[in-house]
């Protein structure tokens, strides 16, 4: 029985490297974890590579009450995205547990992969999601804000209203956030003819405006200089009672200060 005398001590060794982990990593793990924590836990796993375990940690974090945070994927990087992590993580995300542990760890890679500017790899994450999850873990309106975000900010506006037509594909209408990027995008630029559609759509579709809402239409007034209109558009939101905006007085404020009044 000699033979066998090498691969059962090599087993062996490896069995109490494990124990020897486990235990350590039980004895770190403080009494009541913070996001925090669990953050740098799943970055230590993924930058290992090691999907199960950050899987198994994304699935803890929700159960002790400590949720997904933007932070969750910072070791996707520039530097070590690819397809095939990209594909792993899919997989990974696909097996969490139903309900809010997996649609929010979607919708933070999302994010993520808009922070790194992947604009068609986060569409690809919320295709999957949509494709793969029967209903449990569909795309919604939230999902779709870092992607329209970006793509306003951007002014890439051809490619954002192909991101609402995909919406509109899976079932997911604009809400008052998704007009209000599209609405900030076109007073930014002074397109006031722009801005009056998106007003015009959001009244066919029965959204009321808030408080950034007013602050993008009191950008685009300042931006064509018809300060006495941003100010109408002020004095409407107080008679609203619609919370002004700090950055609402400083267009306005801007705007008096440059006329030298």
């Amino acid at each position: 029985m000699s033979f066998l005398s090498k691969p059962v001590n090599k087993y062996k060794t490896l069995l109490n490297s494990l124990f020897r982990f486990t235990a350590a990593a039980a004895k770190k793990f403080p009494d009541d974890p913070t996001s925090t924590f669990y953050d740098e836990v799943a970055n230590a796993a993924g930058s290992s590579g090691d999907f199960n375990a950050l899987r198994d940690v994304l699935n803890k974090r929700i159960q002790d009450n400590c949720f997904n945070t933007k932070r969750n994927f910072n070791f996707v990087t520039d530097e070590t995205f690819s397809p095939s992590v990209l594909n792993d993580l899919l997989q990974t995300l696909s097996t969490l547990n139903h309900g809010v542990t997996r649609k929010t760890a979607f919708d933070f890679l999302v994010i993520r992969l808009c922070k790194l500017h992947r604009v068609d790899d986060a569409l690809q994450v919320i295709e999957y999601m949509a494709r793969n999850d029967a209903g449990c873990c569909r795309p919604s309106a939230t999902t779709f804000y870092p992607v329209l975000n970006l793509l306003t900010r951007q002014k890439s506006l051809d490619q954002a209203r192909r991101v609402v037509d995909f919406m509109s594909k899976h079932g997911v209408k604009l809400d008052l956030t998704g007009h209000n990027y599209f609405l900030s995008a076109h007073c930014y630029a002074g397109d006031v003819a722009a801005a009056a559609g998106v007003l015009k759509k959001m009244e066919e579709d029965g959204i009321s405006a808030d408080a950034r809402t007013f602050d993008a239409l009191v950008l685009g007034a300042c931006k064509v200089m018809k300060v006495d209109g941003a100010i109408m558009l002020v004095r409407r939101m107080v008679d609203d009672g619609v919370p002004i905006l700090y950055s609402t007085h400083m267009f306005v404020i801007g705007s008096l200060l440059q006329m030298n009044w």
